[in-house]
């Protein structure tokens, strides 16, 4: 499992689904994802880190690239309207 911390909240990024729920799919340079703490859009560069983006910068044109900009839209607003994920304590809740 490929783990690395998001570059804008430094939240460990532990996991990735693909969007399609294709099994033992692993995520490929270009491929995008997104911070389930901060609700950034991060692209896997060739060295397999993520480096944040703009959605606007998604190019429509390509493969799936509108139904994309759709989902990590949605996506990111319900993450950013949540709020960060709450770091659990010792012994606490």
């Amino acid at each position: 499992m490929l783990t690395t911390p998001c570059p804008t909240c430094r939240h460990p990024l532990e996991m990735s689904t693909p969007i399609n729920n294709a099994p033992d799919t692993k995520p490929q340079a270009g491929d995008l994802s997104i911070c389930i703490n901060c609700g950034q859009v991060l692209q896997y560069n060739a060295i397999m880190s993520v480096e944040p983006i703009e959605i606007s910068s998604i190019d429509l044109s390509v493969g799936n690239g509108a139904e994309c900009v759709e989902v990590l839209t949605k996506a990111q607003k319900l993450i950013r309207q949540r709020g960060p994920i709450k770091k659990k304590t010792p012994g606490g809740d």
